[in-house]
Parts: structure tokens; C-alpha cells; sequence
């Protein structure tokens, strides 16, 4: 079975959306009615041309939170890449928010994922093809938690009568019980748990402002920190740090120069990619940046600036272990 291929053929053809188009209506003179008799017809006046109007910037929203379950109850969590592109295109317009096609995602080793399991048919409900929402295996906290979901698709056997399930023990148990069939998909998403929506952090992107959000990191130090420094719950998840460098993007982050608002101090970081460009990933593998002694720091807001500056031997890039989940906001 194919995730993607059901998502074309199933879903999406139902979500359509109703444009209403308002009617114009004229007032039109009525054609006898000339100037009365000893009276001066009003002077023509000269046509002015509409005021000119700026166009609105594209609005820019958070993603919605999506109910699933986890151990019986309800739990909600952000859906922003996955590792298909026909799955990205069903899923921005079941959601209503652009979900990023990451092919890395792809190769992300099964270790550093955990378990979705997506109900193909069953129960009414408000997944994507129409069923029960999803039942995931970890929250953060636990010990096999990763924000990387690798789906299983859940089918109920024919002649069964589904009922909702709310636990990764129920699926299982139905399975046992010859009720229903779980299938490994390819299919990986960036789905971290979270009760609320991150705060977005500013960065830069190739000389121009960039938002993301900030819910996993590979260190548990850094997990605490990062907590403390943005007010909202950072996750650990110590199998991010397992994941293939190729799978991840660079993120530049200062440790000494222009003063900002980065967890030392300094000014915003810088990615080399945003959604859309090919080695884009919401997985970022941090450079260290440090300005060399003696050197007048400046802010940088570009990749190209920063590898510039090192080739000009004003700074050093080291890399680092940390692995950062932070999707770039749309």
C-alpha cells in the first residue's frame, strides 16, 4: 500500500473550496432629463486617476494543531515536512498550512523515528481520509519519543466492526486478535508533540528576515538552556543526534560580536535554506561561529557573508554535535 497514492486518490478531491461572487449593479441617468432653461450646465471636470494601493505583504500564519492519541488520551502536535511530495501536496490542503516536501526526511534511520499509526478506514473521524485521528506511540518525556514519525497504515479486515482506539496497545491488541492489518509506510513526518504553538524565533536567510520554530534538540544540556531561553518546553530527544548529516541543513550561530537576542547574547542566527530551496531540512545541524580577536564583529545575514568573513580570517566555524529541530515558519 501507498500512502501517497491513496492520499491522491481519496481524500483531497473532497476538500473544495466555495468562492462567492458578489453581483455589480449600475445606476444608470435617465437620458430626458436636460438642463432646465437659464441655467448653466456644471463644468466637465478632468477624470482623476484611482489612488494608487500597496500590495499587502503575504500573510504569514502558524500551522494548525492536529488531535491525535497517545495511551488513551488526547494529545496535539504540528504538522510541517514530510518526506513525500505528493504527501506534501494532500496534506497542505487538508491542513490548510504549506507542508514542506523534505526528500532527507527519507533517510532518516528507522532508530530516530517513532511510531504513527493512521487509520485507512473505520471510524468516522477527522484524519485525512476521513477516519479516527491518529494514534502515536511517545510524547516527549518519554524514552523512544522523536518528533520523526514513521506511519503505519492501520486497516480494518472486512466483517469486523471498527471502534475508535486510543492506544498503541489497542492497535496492537486488534492486530493479535486477527481485527485489522499494520503496514510500514515510507512515509516520514515532522510532527512534534506540543500543547501549544511555539513562540517564532527570528533568524536570517540570504540577507532577508526568516521565522522558525524551536521543539527538539539532541542534548539534553542544551534542551534545558534553550527551554530557559525561550520560555516554551524544548524537548531532548537524544536520536536526533543520530541522524545523517545529509539529512540536515546548516545553522550559524554567533558566540561572541554584535549583541542580539541569540541564547549568548549575540546577534539573530543564520540558515543556508529555507522551504523550497533543494537542501532544505528543519533539521539543523549548528555551526559555532566566533569572531577573531582584534576583528570589528558585524552582523551577518547570509551564508555568504559568514564563509566571506572566514575566508577573509575574520571568524572561525566550527560544528558542532547539536541537532536543532526548527521548521521554518510559512
Amino acid at each position: 500500500m501507498s500512502i501517497s497514492s491513496l492520499l491522491h486518490r481519496r481524500a483531497w478531491m473532497a476538500l473544495v473550496a466555495v468562492v462567492a461572487v458578489a453581483g455589480l449593479a449600475a445606476a444608470c441617468g435617465d437620458d430626458d432629463d436636460a438642463t432646465p432653461a437659464g441655467t448653466t450646465a456644471p463644468a466637465a471636470t478632468a477624470t482623476q486617476p484611482p489612488a494608487a494601493t500597496a500590495t499587502p505583504e503575504p500573510e504569514v500564519k502558524d500551522p494548525p494543531l492536529i488531535g491525535g492519541y497517545y495511551n488513551g488520551r488526547e494529545v496535539t502536535y504540528l504538522l510541517t515536512d514530510v518526506s513525500t511530495a505528493a504527501d506534501a501536496a494532500g496534506l497542505s490542503d487538508a491542513t490548510g498550512y504549506p507542508v514542506t516536501f523534505v526528500a532527507s526526511l527519507g533517510n532518516v534511520p528507522e532508530a530516530s523515528t517513532a511510531k504513527l499509526y493512521l487509520f485507512m478506514n473505520g471510524v468516522a473521524g477527522p484524519n485525512p481520509f476521513g477516519f479516527q485521528p491518529n494514534v502515536i506511540d511517545s510524547i516527549p518525556g518519554d524514552a523512544g519519543y522523536s518528533p520523526l514519525w514513521l506511519v503505519r497504515a492501520v486497516t480494518w479486515a472486512d466483517g469486523i466492526t471498527a471502534r475508535e482506539l486510543k492506544s498503541e496497545a489497542d492497535v496492537l491488541a486488534a492486530e493479535t486478535a486477527g481485527e485489522l492489518t499494520i503496514e510500514k509506510t515510507p512515509l516520514v513526518k515532522n510532527s512534534p508533540v506540543v500543547e501549544s504553538t511555539p513562540p517564532r524565533i527570528g533568524g536570517y536567510y540570504n540577507g532577508r528576515s526568516a521565522d522558525y520554530f524551536l521543539t527538539d534538540v539532541s542534548t539534553e544540556a542544551d534542551a534545558s538552556g534553550l527551554s530557559n531561553a525561550t520560555g516554551f518546553p524544548v524537548n531532548f530527544v537524544a536520536s536526533l543526534g543520530n541522524v545523517p548529516e545529509a539529512s540536515t541543513a546548516k545553522l550559524y550561530l554567533f558566540m561572541n560580536g554584535v549583541a542580539g537576542p541569540n541564547p549568548f547574547g549575540f546577534q539573530p542566527n543564520v540558515i543556508d535554506s529555507i522551504p523550497g530551496d533543494a537542501v532544505y531540512s528543519p533539521l539543523w545541524l549548528v555551526r559555532a561561529v566566533t569572531w577573531a580577536d582584534g576583528v570589528t564583529a558585524r552582523e551577518l545575514k547570509s551564508e555568504a557573508d559568514i564563509l566571506a568573513a572566514e575566508a577573509a580570517g575574520e571568524l572561525t566555524i566550527e560544528k558542532t554535535p547539536l541537532v536543532k529541530n526548527s521548521p521554518v515558519v510559512q
